[in-house]
This record gives structure tokens, C-alpha cells and sequence, in this order.
């Protein structure tokens, strides 16, 4: 029952991640203004509610800000990543930016940029890649990817702020000038953006996937797989995503329990 006495399952909240790193108090304001309960507005924080959460790399810190929110939190992580062996595009990328025969790099994810670097490094030395980038334009989505940016000492040409979707990308990217006519390569994340790419080329860029990694399920699914039933169950208040392959995952995830239709209808 609601705090007025009211019926509700579930709220769903969608909110990015550093929407919710940056403080509690923040993500309680962004839990605001998304979402109600039954008509039941949250306007003192989460007052004993229990929320499912499927935070990955950080979630004891997204544990710590539903309880700091006065939630009660059950967070199991739903993705993970596995590196590509060889990748064929980042091989032939690196060859492109050390012969010259690049112009814009986009960055979307830190833990691509890193995987990435890694593995160009390792082919043609720290020095070399560094001085290569230094010579074309690069453009870093969110803050994370401009911190592994600059674990090699460089700055971004263009930083892509909140809420830092494909559209943002493009648009900031337009913005710069760094499109019509250029020659861009993207570092994806676990996935390709179809909705990017298209959009590059639609501006005159002559685009390119570079797929460093893939998303995939976590190691040890059980945890995941106990939430997922919890929420099929009716047990929990609140359900949050902070990135869109968590709600992937956790739908594979009630599919192949056979509890999709479960799912949906709580969610719904």
C-alpha cells in the first residue's frame, strides 16, 4: 500500500549515472522529477521503500545512495564486458590515425577508451599513439571517458555533457564543425549505435565502428537472477536503470526464468 493508504506495484526510474555519483541528494532530486508512486509523489526521499537496482561497476556506491535516500536497496549487477580478441576495426584504426588518414575520434565509454589504448600501445608503443591523437580532433562523451582521456595526458577537443545521448553527440560534434567532410571514427560501446552512425553520415562525415568490447552477462547471474524475481514477485517498490543494456539484460534475464510476461506486467 502507498503512504496514503493508495495501491501501487512499482515506480521505474531511469536515471544516468552521474545523476547519482554526484551526490544523494542530487539523485533523490532526479527520482523526483521522474517519477511518482500510485499518485504517491516521493517527496522526503524514498521513506522505506525497497528499490532493485542493476548498477554493474558501481554498486556499492548505488547501494550506499538508495540508503542515503532512505531506500532499501537490492542491487545485482546485470552486465558485463568481454573484451574482443584482434579486434579487426581497432587494428585497422590504428593504422589509419598513425598514417595520418583520420580526423575526429569519438569516445564514448572510458572502459572502451582504456581497452583501446591498451591494446594500440601494444602494437606501436605508448609515445607513438599519444603523439598521433595529439593530431586529430577528439571528441569525449561524459566525464568518465574524459578521465581515461586523461590517464595519456590529453584533453578533449570536445566534451559532451549531460544527458550525453547519440543526439548530444552528434549535435556537439555538428557544433564543432568536426562532420561535413571529415573522416570520424567511433570507439562504440558493448554494442554499436546504429542511430550515431547514421547520423554522422547523414552530416557529411564519413564514419566508422571501432568495437573494442562486447556487453555481455555477468559472471555469477544468480544475484541478478534473484532481484529479477523478486520484482516478478511484486516484492520491491521501485525499480531503477542506469544505463539501457541493464533493462536488456534484465529482460533476458525474466525471459529465460519464463517470467517475461511477469515483467511486464509489473512494469507496466
Amino acid at each position: 500500500m502507498g503512504r496514503n493508504g493508495s495501491f501501487f506495484m512499482f515506480a521505474v526510474i531511469y536515471i544516468t549515472k552521474e545523476a547519482w555519483f554526484k551526490s544523494a541528494r542530487f539523485a533523490l532530486a532526479a527520482a523526483l522529477s521522474y517519477n511518482s508512486l500510485g499518485g504517491v509523489v516521493l517527496k522526503e526521499g524514498f521513506q522505506g521503500l525497497k528499490v532493485a537496482a542493476f548498477e554493474s561497476r558501481r554498486s556499492d556506491e548505488i547501494e550506499g545512495l538508495i540508503r542515503a535516500c532512505g531506500g532499501r536497496p537490492s542491487v545485482a549487477p546485470s552486465v558485463g564486458e568481454e573484451p574482443i580478441k584482434n579486434p579487426k576495426s581497432v587494428l585497422d584504426f590504428s593504422r589509419r590515425l598513425l598514417a595520418g588518414k583520420t580526423d575526429v575520434l569519438i569516445l564514448l565509454t572510458a572502459s572502451g577508451v582504456r581497452m583501446m589504448s591498451e591494446l594500440i600501445i601494444a602494437r606501436c608503443g605508448r609515445r607513438k599513439y599519444i603523439g598521433a591523437l595529439s593530431n586529430i580532433k577528439v571528441i569525449c562523451r561524459g566525464p568518465k571517458t574524459v578521465s581515461a582521456l586523461a590517464e595519456l595526458g590529453l584533453r578533449p577537443s570536445v566534451e559532451v555533457r549531460e544527458p550525453a545521448t547519440w543526439r548530444e553527440v552528434v549535435a556537439s560534434a555538428d557544433g564543432a564543425g568536426l562532420l561535413a567532410g571529415k573522416r570520424v571514427d567511433v570507439q562504440q560501446s558493448g554494442a554499436a549505435n546504429p542511430h550515431l552512425m547514421r547520423a554522422l553520415r547523414s552530416r557529411g562525415a564519413t564514419a566508422r565502428s571501432l568495437s573494442v568490447y562486447r556487453w555481455i552477462f555477468p559472471s555469477g547471474a544468480g544475484l541478478l537472477e534473484d532481484v529479477v524475481s523478486t520484482v516478478c514477485a511484486g516484492r520491491q517498490d521501485v525499480v531503477a536503470f542506469t544505463s539501457s543494456r541493464q533493462t536488456v539484460n534484465v529482460f533476458e534475464t525474466a525471459r529465460r526464468a519464463r517470467r517475461l510476461s511477469l515483467l511486464k506486467k509489473g512494469l507496466s
